[in-house]
């Protein structure tokens, strides 16, 4: 069963289709770095920008469906993302929660520094390719719910993030 982790804090993203809930002291604290002063840290805020980014591509470009939200969201309407140190070289994991006919709702955790020697890819490179494929498995699970299919499911993942990186031009554009 599907077990949410409790935090200290919650931002939403500027279009309200993610939630992000991270820690700011203990083992799953995010950097408190503020260079803006909005009271947001800016590993929080840049994962507010690039999960919109992959909802733009995913859902508005490429044409998925919206994701499929039920009576355990925190967020309502929104994909609820947890920020914390998974300590096991996982860089994000998304967790299906309640069936609803053939489709799941879930959550996503992402590692919330990215900083330990285990990672091949680190820092903001790596939050960058983590939402976007972290986002693509909450389409995928609204869209069918079949563990079978897992292999699946991490190859298309794996392109998403590509698709999503490969040309900053977009993300530029995303921005502006």
């Amino acid at each position: 069963i599907a077990q949410r982790t409790a935090m200290d804090a919650v931002a939403v993203s500027s279009l309200k289709h993610f939630r992000v809930h991270y820690d700011t002291t203990g083992s799953h604290a995010v950097s408190m770095l503020d260079e803006d002063a909005n009271n947001i840290p800016d590993y929080v805020e840049s994962t507010l920008v690039y999960l919109e980014y992959a909802w733009d591509l995913e859902i508005n470009r490429l044409g998925y469906p919206e994701p499929v939200y039920g009576r355990n969201s925190v967020a309502g309407d929104a994909t609820d993302v947890y920020l914390k140190d998974l300590n096991n070289n996982t860089y994000g994991q998304t967790t299906p929660e309640s069936l609803i006919g053939n489709s799941a709702t879930s959550f996503i955790e992402i590692d919330n520094d990215f900083s330990e020697d285990y990672f091949y890819t680190k820092g903001y490179d790596a939050l960058k390719v983590t939402t976007a494929h972290e986002f693509f498995h909450v389409i995928q699970f609204s869209l069918y719910y079949n563990l079978d299919l897992i292999w699946w499911m991490e190859q298309s993942a794996v392109w998403m993030e590509e698709r999503a990186w490969s040309d900053v031009n977009d993300y530029l554009a995303y921005l502006y």
